[in-house]
């Protein structure tokens, strides 16, 4: 009987050893690991989830921006084939062939010598400014171009004529007109 009771002592701290054992190894690095295992897949579970979310958000967002982009194509397009449209109706709208008939009819004849003259009082006009304008160009070349040009230019700002006419009439640059303008007329 004192071998029973000596395994029996023998199996109960046996039992208890293990037991602080196994304590022991819940507590011990591994332990912790595991637990942290079992931890980091339920955060990976809410990441993948997360990921998802914004994925199927951005898919929607992808998709809103395409179907925007081709709305906006296809109202130009429409706006354009409307006003298309507007300027055809306009154009036919505008032409009235029954007034272009009675304008052909209604032609006077005397009307017509009498812009002939004009036209021609026009060309004669415009002969004589041609001859004018040669005239002061060659008294601008016989004696001091310079001060008769600056001259001519203050003479025509102040008569209000824009510089692109001024510089067609005396025949300069406009950069030389502006530059008349600045340093000599201030």
């Amino acid at each position: 009987m004192g071998t029973a009771i000596t395994l029996f002592i023998i199996g109960v701290s046996l039992i208890l050893l293990n037991f602080r054992a196994i304590v022991k190894e819940k507590n011990s690095f591994q332990g912790m690991l595991n637990r942290a295992e079992v931890d980091m897949e339920e955060v990976e579970v809410e990441i993948g989830k997360l990921r998802k979310e914004f994925a199927e958000t951005l898919l929607e967002i992808q998709t809103q921006i395409v179907n925007l982009e081709k709305g906006i194509i296809n109202n130009k397009n429409h706006t354009k084939d409307r006003l298309d449209e507007v300027h055809i109706k306009n154009y036919k709208d505008s032409i009235n062939y029954n007034d272009i008939i009675n304008d052909i009819v209604d032609i006077d004849f005397n009307k017509i010598k009498s812009l002939k003259q004009e036209t021609n009082d026009e060309d004669i006009i415009i002969e004589e400014l041609d001859k004018n304008e040669t005239v002061q160009e060659s008294e601008n070349k016989e004696s001091g171009n310079n001060s008769i040009r600056i001259k001519e230019v203050e003479r025509l700002l102040d008569q209000d004529f824009s510089i692109e006419e001024i510089s067609n009439m005396l025949k300069i640059g406009k950069g030389e007109i502006l530059l008349i303008k600045e340093l000599y007329l201030k």
